[in-house]
Order: structure tokens, then sequence, then C-alpha cells
């Protein structure tokens, strides 16, 4: 179970490298304008927003049930969250460590595809129009 630990430390490490060589913005400045921001944003999607989005599809399940007339039962609802997975029987706090990490990597290359692709940069230019 240990045993991907040093690959999850090493991550962050290869994706420097990897901007450092590839940049998506030549020339810019690690510590710019708007980091602070960024950061902010990088912590708050993954936790908070994983919170608003269980709170969703938890009123979402309900009220489907509600409408169709389903039984829903607190065991069935356990059900949905008690499942035995690998991940399931890790530590909490590798869980924790694995989720940030694999969502830093879909967000680097999602944001990557915003800078590259034009369709998707009209959408995602609100993001850089922000002022302090």
């Amino acid at each position: 179970m240990f045993e991907r630990i040093p690959v999850l430390i090493a991550a962050p490490g290869v994706l420097r490298v990897v901007e450092w060589r590839w940049p998506s913005v030549r020339g810019q400045k690690r510590i710019r304008r708007g980091f602070f921001t960024d950061v902010t944003r990088w912590l708050f999607t993954p936790t908070v927003g994983k919170l608003f989005s269980g709170v969703f599809v938890a009123i979402v399940i309900l009220s489907l049930a509600r409408i169709l007339g389903l039984p829903l039962t607190v065991d069935h609802l356990k059900g949905l969250a008690e499942r035995d997975t690998a991940v399931g029987r890790q530590p909490v706090a590798l869980q924790l460590v694995e989720f940030l990490l694999l969502a830093d990597l879909l967000a680097y290359w999602q944001h990557r595809a915003f800078h590259t692709f034009e369709r998707l940069w009209r959408i995602h230019a609100v993001h850089h129009s922000y002022r302090a």
C-alpha cells in the first residue's frame, strides 16, 4: 500500500520539470500577480468543491427517488458510500494526498488545454481578466 508514496511525492517535481521544459507561457515568473489567488483556487476546488458536488448529488438522488416513488432507506444511501475498494482500504490521509495530486494533474492539463485551443480559450479568458 505504501509503495506508491514515493511516486506521489515525486509527481509534483515531475510536473515542475515539464512546465519548466515546455512552459505554457514563456518567461512567466513563478510567483506572479494572482499567484496566491490561483493557489487558493487550487486548494478550494478539489476540497470544498467536492463537498458541494457531493451535497448536490445527494439532493438529486433524493429528489429523483421521491419523484419516481422509489423507496430510499438509510441502508441504500450507506451502500453508495461504503464500497470495499483498494482505495477505500487505504488510510484517509493517503487518500487525500492521492486525490489532491490527481486533481492537480487533471487541472494542470485541463488548464493547458484552455490555453491551447481557441474555443476553450474564449471561455477561460475570464480567469485571466482578474484584477485585484
